[in-house]
Parts: structure tokens; sequence; C-alpha cells
């Protein structure tokens, strides 16, 4: 399956991912944000606290993809 061609948004931690959900205007209705496999611990966001977030700002979780060794791609859509 191909991965979908979104605008990227990189996270680092629940708190990026929350601080750029609140401060997000774009019209995008679709973006594919980009989190760090567990090999990275410190900068890994399980599945929980993306749908969490990302419910909490009227988004959905969508389907994830492996975009290499150390990063995970996840498309979240607005609600």
């Amino acid at each position: 399956m191909s991965i979908p061609n979104l605008k990227r948004v990189t996270v680092s931690s629940e708190t990026d991912l929350r601080n750029w959900l609140t401060k997000e205007t774009t019209p995008e209705q679709s973006v594919m944000l980009v989190t760090h496999t567990k090999a990275s611990p410190e900068k890994h966001l399980s599945n929980e606290e993306i749908a969490g977030a990302v419910s909490d700002h009227s988004w959905t979780a969508g389907r994830r993809y492996t975009l290499n060794g150390t990063l995970i791609g996840q498309v979240i859509h607005r609600a």
C-alpha cells in the first residue's frame, strides 16, 4: 500500500502534538503525523497518546505507516 502524499507534521512528545493541534489553522482536512518508533523511547508517542490528543481537538487518528527504520507516519483527519 502506498503512503499518502500529505503535509507532514513531526512531533517528539505529546506536548508538541497538543501545542500543534491548538495552533493549527491551515485548511488541510488530513495530515501525516510523524512520530518516532519505540527505538527512540524519549520521542515515542503511543497510539493511546495520539488518539487522546487528536480527539481532544476534534481530529481522528487513522492508518499508520512505517516511513523508515525510526519514523512512523499516522494520518489524522479533522472530524
